[in-house]
């Protein structure tokens, strides 16, 4: 008895494919004799779209999709294709071009976008899709895209996401970031390279924890970006400038009046002054010729004693001796916590110092500023300043808190300064005198 002949049974799934491998899907029509054909997903061809909407559909899968308009162009992904969805899409116009789900996300976020001349590979997992961009693609955040100069205020889109925006002006202006993060992946970078200020502004939402806006002066800049709620920056461990100016104590002849030279202000051109002396021992300097002298102007440690045309010291000693003083003082522009934040200064001179002095520029409302000055890599203080969270600014404290006091100060002793607590939002001011 003969073996009967096995009839075929053309299957999509049975045997399963190999790993790496998937089975081709079968189709058969009703005709007799039967006609049987295999079939694929798309592998290759373009397609060229020129307007400013489309959506990407089960037609365009395996398929490279270009656009390419002047205009916006928003793309939107339809969310009901298969689970092994794949396609390609390339920005070939000006105008930025918008990859929105019909539903789900897009690498994590609610949209992406490309930048002319970039691309990217799309996938769909049946709930989600996930891009593999191109080199120069930008889609959702990440790639650098290049850098724009502004002169004039501006507001950041969504098609800056990755570039360099750099400010060149010489009056105020301002960078206001978008009222609804982009993406969650969405990133700029900012400079400043001119006189004038440049204000950030993240448009009602945070910046850094707190609803403020953030100052870059000349030939400072910074890294923004985002969690799709708000706005977060880098700014390195600090900016700024700093200075090292001294005081001379001079000694007061010995005589109770008449004329001699003292260098005042931040000149070397001496006036002629009158020394007096007077019943409660502190010595008093009249100008000549008037005006007189101001004494935020006057070099020497000085105050106003309320007398017309006179300058009270009280810094000197009218019986001879003498010393030198020095001040050493940094600027800080970006309070973030760090060690080593600003230059390394070096003392000019020996010398001593007994306090320091802080004035606050600009304050965090809700985080405390802690710092500590260090002298040839050993903390200067025995309790390290602390100036509270909201200290407006203008404000001046001082502490005398030094490891000794006076403090003496040796040629080439070198001095840094560490943010033990702060954020980008404090500016300051501190200086040892």
């Amino acid at each position: 008895m003969s073996t009967p002949p096995v009839i075929p049974n053309f299957n999509d799934t049975t045997p399963v494919a190999t790993t790496g491998r998937k089975n081709a899907k079968w189709n058969v029509d009703l005709l007799n004799p039967a006609d049987i054909s295999v079939n694929f997903q798309n592998i290759g061809s373009v397609n060229n779209q020129t307007g400013t909407s489309y959506t990407l559909a089960l037609g365009d899968q395996g398929k490279l999709t270009t656009f390419s308009n002047a205009s916006p162009v928003a793309v939107t992904l339809d969310s009901t294709v298969p689970n092994d969805y794949y396609a390609a899409c390339e920005n070939l116009g000006v105008g930025l071009v918008t990859l929105t789900p019909s539903s789900g996300l897009i690498n994590g976020a609610a949209n992406m976008t490309l930048s002319t001349g970039s691309g990217c590979w799309l996938f769909f997992n049946g709930t989600n899709w996930y891009s593999v961009n191109g080199s120069g693609g930008t889609g959702g955040g990440g790639g650098l895209n290049g850098v724009v100069v502004k002169t004039a205020n501006y507001t950041a889109v969504s098609g800056d996401n990755g570039k360099l925006i750099v400010f060149n002006s010489v009056t105020p202006v301002t960078l206001t970031l978008p009222a609804s993060p982009p993406s969650a992946t969405w990133c700029i970078f900012t400079e400043n390279i001119n006189v004038g200020t440049l204000t950030v502004s993240p448009n009602g939402l945070q910046l850094d924890g707190v609803v403020a806006n953030l100052t870059v002066n000349k030939d400072q800049g910074c890294y923004i970006s985002t969690d799709n709620t708000n706005y977060f920056t880098e700014r390195g461990m600090g900016s700024g400038t700093s200075f090292i100016a001294t005081t001379t104590f001079i000694t007061i002849p010995s005589t109770t009046s008449g004329d001699f030279s003292v260098a005042h202000g931040l000149s070397s051109t001496p006036d002629t002054v009158d020394v007096f002396s007077t019943s409660d021992g502190i010595i008093r300097f009249q100008p000549s010729p008037s005006p007189p002298w101001d004494s935020s102007n006057v070099y020497l440690n000085a105050s106003d004693n309320g007398l017309t045309g006179f300058l009270e010291i009280t810094s000197v000693s009218s019986t001879g001796g003498g010393g030198t003083g020095v001040i050493i003082g940094f600027v800080i522009n970006i309070g973030t916590a760090g060690t080593n934040v600003g230059p390394m200064l070096v003392a000019p001179r020996a010398g001593s110092v007994t306090k320091c002095v802080i004035v606050t520029k600009a304050s965090d409302p809700s985080i405390a500023l802690n710092f500590r000055i260090m002298k040839n890599g050993v903390d200067v203080f025995t309790i390290n300043p602390t100036v509270t969270a909201g200290t407006a600014p203008g404000t001046i404290s001082s502490t005398t808190s030094l490891t000794t006091n006076p403090m003496l100060v040796g040629t080439s002793d070198v001095f840094s300064i560490d943010i033990l607590a702060g954020s980008g939002l404090w500016m300051f001011t501190a200086q040892l005198e």
